[in-house]
């Protein structure tokens, strides 16, 4: 959980998981400024002569790459996926009591988790979800298997909180729900150019496909977890009606011995 943190950049719940995320960063940050300072002393040549107002050495090294930005949240997706994947593993609804799974649901909660989904489910563009679709596959999953377990079910509601987990799958279920009433693609031999079309139109056909699987994914999950809150919100209410009517009783009695 704290490679996760270190690669979402997002913090864990717990002040002690926190601690430890923090000297975990510091070394990481101390190891990469030793690597960027050795790299600024072996790159630092001058192309132009003083005073030529041509350029500068900075003009060969901008320290910004597209594709490098690209490649790098690519590699973010798939480690998170990797990670997600790890940690869902472990999640067992049928044996929620025993100590094992105590602490594990101990260790989920206080962890950088439920911040790094709720950052991910932020996101409400479906294309942009199909072009990390692996990695939304790992979180749905996830979403699904700890709204099962009672003792995470609180991280998926997000009691108290303006918005959730929850409401955000809500918020994408009515976005997956628009996708069904999309119209589909042109036929092929449309087009003067069929060659042309046929291929932009393959392609087209594999992100729409990969859209409509996230949006699947989407009501999916939504429903499940929808169906596990009705649950554990009819649970809550029969024990509050009960510790109600135990509390009345008790008060009965205290005025039942002092009359």
């Amino acid at each position: 959980m704290i490679h996760l943190s270190e690669i979402t950049d997002i913090l864990p719940k717990s002040s002690e998981e926190e601690n430890e995320f923090s000297s975990f960063t510091k070394e990481v940050e101390e190891e990469k400024e030793a690597k960027k300072k050795k790299k600024d002393t072996t790159s630092s040549v001058n192309y132009w002569a003083k005073g030529t107002g041509y350029g500068t050495s900075s003009d060969s090294n901008s320290g910004f790459s597209l594709n490098d930005y690209i490649k790098k949240n690519m590699e973010i997706s798939k480690r998170s996926a990797k990670i997600l994947d790890f940690v869902a593993f472990f999640i067992d609804s049928r044996n929620s009591e025993s100590p094992t799974m105590q602490a594990i649901f101990k260790l989920i909660t206080t962890s950088c988790l439920q911040p790094v989904l709720e950052s991910y489910l932020r996101n409400d563009s479906l294309i942009e979800m199909a072009r990390s679709i692996d990695l939304y596959r790992s979180i749905f999953n996830i979403c699904r298997k700890a709204s099962e377990c009672e003792p995470l079910y609180p991280m998926i509601s997000g009691e108290g909180q303006s918005f959730s987990i929850f409401s955000l799958l809500e918020q994408l279920q009515r976005i997956a729900l628009l996708i069904d009433k999309l119209p589909g693609l042109k036929k092929e031999g449309e087009d003067k150019d069929k060659d042309a079309e046929k291929e932009k139109q393959e392609e087209e056909k594999s992100n729409e496909e990969d859209e409509k699987e996230i949006a699947l994914d989407i009501k999916n999950t939504f429903s499940v977890v929808k169906k596990t809150a009705e649950k554990f919100k009819k649970e809550i209410e029969i024990k509050n009606l009960f510790e109600n009517e135990f509390e009345l009783s008790d008060d009965l009695k205290f005025f039942e011995k002092y009359k």
